[in-house]
């Protein structure tokens, strides 16, 4: 039992002193290479705990600096790798989410911007609401003045009015992006 005592005495002296050898050197060259003051001094400490805990199986072949500077670099190159692992996932997942929501948005909007149209052509009179469902339909001026029996010159003058009706109601539900929405509208209904 003394000399059980005795060896771990002698084993904890050892790394006391291996420790207060290297501490110091190890932790100016990690700093120099992640320039973080904390970091560096994690990245040091997980080096001698990894030591402390595996001295029995550890075969240094050369000297016991070069080991620990190795360790070290190990050490470095496993932090900037989980490092830029869990950036790029973030990175990734923040991307994924923001795409979402513009999808989810740009589908809130369209939506809205339909019931809108649709809300405004069903308030128009029959004969302008007919023209409007026909020429959404994608019917040609001639087309729907053949099909109503409208003139031509009546056919664009319900589309016009309608256009300054659309407009009108487009800029009280979506004032702030009201000139892009009423020319994608005019656009889709353009004579």
């Amino acid at each position: 039992m003394l000399s059980i005592k005795q060896d771990s005495e002698k084993l904890d002296d050892e790394f006391e002193e291996l420790f207060n050898s290297y501490w110091k050197k190890l932790y100016v060259i990690a700093y120099n290479r992640v320039k973080d003051k904390e970091l560096a001094k994690d990245l040091v400490q997980d080096v001698f705990i990894y030591y402390l805990q595996k001295r029995d199986e550890i075969i240094i072949k050369t000297n016991v600096e070069a080991y620990l500077r190795k360790a070290l670099q190990y050490q470095i190159i496993a932090h900037y790798r989980k490092h830029v692992i869990n950036t790029r996932a973030f990175d990734q997942i923040i991307y994924q989410l923001s795409l979402q929501e513009t999808i989810l948005n740009h589908s809130l909007e369209t939506n809205d911007l339909l019931n809108s149209v649709k809300r405004e052509i069903n308030k128009m009179p029959a004969s302008m609401h007919t023209v409007f469902d026909l020429r959404i339909k994608d019917y040609g001026i001639d087309e729907i003045s053949e099909k109503t029996g409208l003139s031509e010159k009546t056919v664009r003058n319900n589309i016009s009015m309608g256009l300054n009706r659309l407009k009108k109601a487009i800029a009280e539900d979506f004032p702030n992006d009201y000139v892009t929405v009423f020319l994608i509208v005019s656009i889709l209904i353009s004579v």
